[in-house]
C-alpha cells in the first residue's frame, strides 16, 4: 500500500481527530490563561529608548520580556519582521556586442577604428 495513503487514513481516522482536538484544546487553554489569571501591566520607557512591560504582582514589580509571554494572542507580535524584497537590475553584460545581430556586428567592424600601430597586421 502506498505510504501516503496510509498517512491519509491515519490523519482522517480517530488518531488524526484526537491530535486535532488536542491542538485546539491547548490553543484554547493558552488563550484563556490571561482571562483566568489576569495581571496588571504597565508600559515603561527608559532613558535609552527601551520600552518594557512591567507586571505588577503581589510581591513587587517584575520585568517582563518576550520569554514570559504566556498568551497565544501575543505570539504574532513576537515574529521577526519580514525582509523587504529588493530587485536589483543586473549590470550590462560585457559581451553584449556578441549578442547583437550579425549585420550590426559587421557594420560595427567596418566602421571601427583601425588597430593601433603595434597591433597585429590585418589579414584581408
Amino acid at each position: 500500500m502506498n505510504p501516503l495513503h496510509c498517512i491519509r487514513q491515519l490523519a482522517t481516522g480517530l488518531w488524526g481527530r484526537m491530535v486535532l482536538v488536542w491542538v485546539l484544546l491547548s490553543l484554547g487553554a493558552a488563550s484563556a490563561a490571561p482571562l483566568i489569571h489576569p495581571q496588571s501591566m504597565e508600559v515603561v520607557c527608559s532613558s535609552v529608548g527601551e520600552i518594557r512591560l512591567i507586571i505588577k504582582t503581589e510581591d513587587g514589580q517584575q520585568a517582563m520580556d518576550t520569554s514570559h509571554w504566556k498568551c497565544a494572542m501575543c505570539l504574532p507580535f513576537t515574529a521577526p519582521p519580514s525582509t523587504p524584497v529588493v530587485t536589483v537590475e543586473p549590470p550590462p553584460s560585457p559581451y553584449a556586442h556578441a549578442l547583437r545581430p550579425v549585420e550590426a556586428a559587421r557594420i560595427a567592424g567596418i566602421t571601427a577604428a583601425p588597430p593601433p600601430a603595434r597591433g597585429p597586421p590585418p589579414f584581408a
